[in-house]
């Protein structure tokens, strides 16, 4: 759900550290939050880095319910304090085949924490679910309340890494479609690409890459020179 790269500190000529030029009057230091809709393949912080970007039905901005629902997955949310839409998201997920390898578990893991060294760099977030499953298999598991996308390899991968167990299986589960998407595994192309972020933000090199993804970002037409 949320990515954090952590960089040496380092003072550009510029005066800010570690950031682009166009971000100047952001926070030094970090690539701090890579966010799903802000930055392909990465996913969104929900707490102190800022609330995610999460569209609802009706195409508004819904932090709160992505977070109830994110809350009913993970078991931290009673059932008859949430709202019908979630509740029946949730209930999707747990009535599918995925679903139902869940129920038979023999570990699972909610919402976990990591922080690891990938060739000295810092890498930080959070799992929404990985388990043991019956057959003995690792399955890795992130859920998505907003739009299909082919962008989030990258955030699988590197949460793969973080699992104290070799990773059989990882999905995308997208609760509004109510759709499971198996994620190709290359553990080492995501600890390549870490090494590219970290030379990129070393350099203060940030290429443009626009899309349809930028129309999400909260820096698009601000901050951020793209248009």
């Amino acid at each position: 759900r949320s990515l954090g790269f952590t960089l040496p500190p380092r003072r550009d000529p510029v005066g800010v550290v570690g950031r682009p030029p166009w971000a100047a009057a952001g926070p030094p230091a970090v690539l701090d939050t890579l966010r799903e809709s802000a930055r392909p393949g990465l996913g969104a912080r929900r707490g102190p880095g800022g609330p995610p970007h999460i569209y609802s039905h009706n195409g508004a901005f819904s932090a709160q319910f992505g977070s109830q629902v994110h809350a009913l997955l993970a078991g931290t949310l009673p059932p008859d304090q949430s709202p019908p839409e979630a509740l029946e998201l949730a209930n999707n997920f747990h009535r599918s085949p995925l679903g139902q390898r869940l129920a038979t578990a023999t570990s699972i893991h909610r919402e976990q924490s990591f922080l690891i060294s990938l060739g000295g760099r810092l890498v930080s977030g959070q799992i929404d679910l990985w388990f043991t499953a019956s057959d003995g298999e690792t399955i890795l598991v992130d859920f998505k309340t907003g739009e299909t996308s082919e962008y989030y390899t990258l955030q699988l991968n590197l949460y793969t890494l973080a699992i104290p167990a070799p990773v059989h299986h990882a999905y995308l589960y997208f609760l509004r479609p109510n759709l499971a998407v198996e994620v190709p595994l290359d553990p080492a192309a995501a600890r390549a690409k870490v090494e590219e972020l970290y030379q990129a933000q070393s350099r203060l090199d940030f290429p443009l890459h626009e899309g349809p993804h930028c129309h999400h970002c909260p820096y698009f037409r601000g901050l951020c020179p793209a248009r």
